[in-house]
Order: C-alpha cells, then structure tokens, then sequence
C-alpha cells in the first residue's frame, strides 16, 4: 500500500508540472560587459492573460489583474535572486525603490514595454535592466482565478506559463541576456506555483553566477 501511494504520488507530480529546458541567449561580450555592472533593476513583468469565452468579463477588470500579477512576478524574481545573492557579482535594486522611482517620474506599468532600456537604467540609476513578460491561460491570485473562471465559463484543465526575461545593458541598451521557458500543469497545479519555479529556475541561470 505505501508502494503504492509512493508510486501515485510521483505520477501525481509528474502531471502537475512539466517542462523542457529553457532557451538561452547569452550574447558573445555579454560576460565581459556584465563583470562591469554593480547594481541591476527588476522592472515589473508584463503579463497578458489567454482567456477563452471572455465575453462575460470587462476587459479593464482582466488587464487589472494583469498589472497587479505583473508586480507580484517582479517580488517572486526578487525574492529567488536575493537568496543566491552570495553567488552573484551584482546587486539588486530593492524592488520597492525601482517602483517608487518610476512613479515619480511618472512612468506607468503600461508604458514599461516600449520605453528605451538606456532610459530606465539613467533614471533608476543601474547599469542594468531586468525585464520580462509572461503569457498564461490562467490567472495567478487564486481568489481573482475563481471569480474570472466563472465570469468567463472556462476552466482549462492544464496550466500553461510562458516567460521570456531578458537583461539589457544600461549604457547603450543592448541585449546581454535572453531567457525563454514554457511550462505546463496538470489539474493540481496552480499558476502560481508554476511562476514561482519559474522564476527559481531564473535566478538559478541568472548570468551573473561566479563572475566576481
């Protein structure tokens, strides 16, 4: 009976999540320029929801949501890179302060995507940039989940979480670093447990591992 418990449970586990390994770039100075910065910022993730039949919902209510998964992606990265920060030869800018500063110069959550990187890295005062986004077919807060779930009548059956995160350089913008996985759950898995391995899985190929 315990064999058997034993072998469910990794069946168990095997459906929740699966996934391949992560696409990476690394650009060829990308190294070298990076053994060169201090200090990086985490900008707030942009995350777009794939919603089916959602005719019942207001858009403005799941673009809400959006943003508000958007902050909650940017302290998951936080948190799993502060935990390996011994192994890294850069600091990260608090969260909070990145936030505080954009606000005051009044620069949106929406506005994020298509705003130059050099910019960024000037006014938040970094030598690099931490950005992402994320596609999924199912809400992270598991309250706002429920509720959406039935405006919209739909209940996928699987989890799927793709994220793309890449790192900029400050001074001139250019792309240092690009990170791409696609994830995917079973029935028992939530999207918020599957953000969190993912962004886990960041800070473990987080390119400014043992370059002091």
């Amino acid at each position: 009976m315990k064999k058997y418990i034993h072998i469910l449970g990794t069946v168990l586990i095997f459906i929740s999540f699966t996934a391949c390994d992560p696409l990476i770039y690394l650009a060829k100075d990308g190294k070298e320029i990076m053994k060169t910065h201090k200090i990086i910022a985490i900008l707030p993730f942009h995350v777009d929801y794939d919603l089916k039949n959602g005719a019942n919902i207001d858009l403005k209510t799941i673009h809400e949501q959006e943003k508000i998964d958007g902050y909650y992606v940017q302290k998951q990265a936080q948190g799993f890179l502060l935990f390996k920060m011994n192994t890294f030869s850069v600091e990260i800018q608090e969260i909070n302060k990145t936030n505080s500063i954009l606000q005051k110069e009044n620069i949106s959550y929406d506005s994020l995507p298509s705003l130059d990187k050099t910019f960024l890295a000037k006014i938040l005062g970094v030598d690099a940039i931490l950005y992402g986004d994320v596609h999924t077919n199912k809400v992270m807060s598991e309250g706002a989940a429920v509720a959406i779930d039935l405006l919209t009548n739909f209940w996928a059956p699987t989890n799927r979480i793709e994220v793309n995160a890449t790192i900029h350089n400050g001074a001139d913008a250019k792309l240092l670093w690009q990170y791409n996985q696609v994830q995917k759950g079973g029935i028992a898995s939530t999207s918020q447990g599957m953000t969190r391995n993912l962004m886990q899985d960041i800070a473990y190929h987080f390119p400014y591992r043992n370059l002091k």
